[in-house]
C-alpha cells in the first residue's frame, strides 16, 4: 500500500488502499471500503470507473480509515478538486497546491559530506550539472556563474562533488547530478552551515549592486512576535522552502540558478524578555 502522496489520481489510490488491505485483512475489498465510506457499493463502483466524483464529505471517513494526518486529509481533499477541475486554470492550480502538499524528496548530507558547505561555489556547479547533464568544458561551465569561476575552480569543485558523490562522471565525459535537492544532515557541523551561510549573505550583498532589479527580488520585513510567533514562522519558512523546491522540479525548461536566502533574527527585545 503506497502512500497518498504517490498518486495524483485518487480513484488509483483508491484501488491501490483496497489491493493492500487485502493483504493485510483477509476479506477486505471494494465493498468494505464503500461500506467504511458509508456509500453504496455500486456507486463507489461508479466512482473508481469515473462515472461519478466522490464527494468532499468523505474525505474524514477515508482520513480516519487510512489513519490520514492532516497533511495527508488535505492533500486526498485535494486530489477530488484535481479529479473535478474544469479547465487548464483551475487544474493548474490545483496541481499546484497538490505538489506543495506533498513537498520534495530531500536528500540529507552526511558529516562526511560537510564540505559542500565549504564554498558557495560547490552548490552553484552542482546545481548548474543538474539543469542539464554536462559535457562541455570547465571554462565553459565557469563562465556561466556570477561571478565567473576560472576552470581550476570549477574543476576543484568537480572532483570535490565526485568524491562526497553528488556527482557522477560518466565514461563518455558526462557530468551528471546524483541527487536533486540536497539538505544538510544533523550530523554536518554547525560551524560547516553559519561558514555557508556567511558566504551565501555576502553573494546576496554583491547582487544588490551587480544584479539589475529586474532579475533579482530583495524585501524585508519587521515585526513583533511572541515565541509561539517564531515557531510558526519557522514552520511557514520550511513550508515555503518546500513550495520553492517544488517549483523547481516543474521548472522543465530551467535556464539559471537562484540563490534564495531566508533569514530571521531578533533585532530588539523588551525589557521583560531581557531580564
Amino acid at each position: 500500500m503506497h502512500p497518498v502522496f504517490a498518486f495524483l489520481d485518487y480513484r488509483t489510490y483508491l484501488r491501490d488502499f483496497v489491493e493492500g488491505r487485502k493483504g493485510e485483512e483477509s476479506g477486505f475489498s471494494q465493498r468494505s471500503l464503500a461500506l467504511a465510506l458509508g456509500i453504496d457499493a455500486g456507486q463507489l463502483v461508479r466512482i473508481l470507473h469515473g462515472k461519478n466524483q466522490l464527494s468532499a464529505r468523505f474525505v474524514p471517513a477515508m482520513a480516519k480509515l487510512a489513519e490520514m494526518d492532516d497533511r495527508a486529509a488535505a492533500y486526498f481533499e485535494e486530489l477530488l478538486r484535481y479529479a473535478s477541475a474544469r479547465g487548464d486554470e483551475e487544474s493548474a492550480r490545483s496541481l499546484e497546491r497538490l505538489l506543495a502538499l506533498r513537498g520534495v524528496m530531500t536528500h540529507p548530507l552526511a558529516g562526511s559530506q560537510a564540505q559542500y558547505y565549504s564554498s558557495w561555489k560547490h552548490a552553484v556547479v552542482c546545481a548548474l550539472i543538474g539543469i542539464a547533464p554536462w559535457r562541455g568544458s570547465a571554462t565553459a561551465l565557469g563562465a556561466m556563474v556570477k561571478p565567473p569561476l576560472s576552470r581550476k575552480e570549477v574543476e576543484e569543485s568537480l572532483l570535490l562533488l565526485e568524491s562526497l558523490r553528488l556527482v557522477q562522471h560518466g565514461d563518455d565525459g558526462t557530468w551528471m547530478r546524483v541527487d536533486a535537492h540536497l539538505s544538510p544532515g544533523a550530523d554536518v557541523p554547525t560551524a560547516a552551515l553559519r561558514d555557508y551561510h556567511v558566504q551565501v549573505m555576502e553573494n546576496a550583498c554583491a547582487a544588490l549592486e551587480a544584479i539589475p532589479p529586474s532579475e533579482r527580488d530583495f524585501s524585508a520585513v519587521t515585526l513583533s512576535l511572541d515565541s509561539e510567533g517564531m515557531e510558526r514562522l519557522r514552520e511557514l519558512s520550511r513550508a515555503l522552502r518546500q513550495r520553492i523546491q517544488s517549483l523547481s522540479d516543474r521548472s522543465l525548461n530551467a535556464d539559471r540558478i537562484f540563490q534564495i536566502n531566508i533569514q530571521a533574527f531578533p533585532v530588539a527585545q523588551s525589557s521583560e524578555a531581557a531580564a
